[in-house]
């Protein structure tokens, strides 16, 4: 896999695409679970935080919710 990256890189320069970031960064777990349970979304919970926050952020995108879907908090 390193090759082809390094063949890639070499042959065609300058192509790298641009990584992507998620609607959900900066966003508490614990707030995307509430917005998940408000809208009677199924997901899996596992044993590693980031994995139930990857799972949650799936089930949640797959309803085409976003960040902005969140309530606003009172006082902020």
């Amino acid at each position: 896999m390193r090759l082809i990256m390094v063949l890639k890189e070499h042959f065609y320069p300058g192509e790298k695409l641009p990584a992507k970031t998620s609607t959900w960064s900066g966003v508490p777990t614990e707030k995307m679970i509430e917005l998940a349970k408000k809208h009677n979304l199924e997901y899996r919970i596992s044993k590693e935080s980031r994995t139930t926050r990857m799972w949650v952020a799936k089930a949640l995108n797959d309803a085409n919710l976003t960040s902005k879907d969140l309530p606003e908090e009172v006082g902020e």
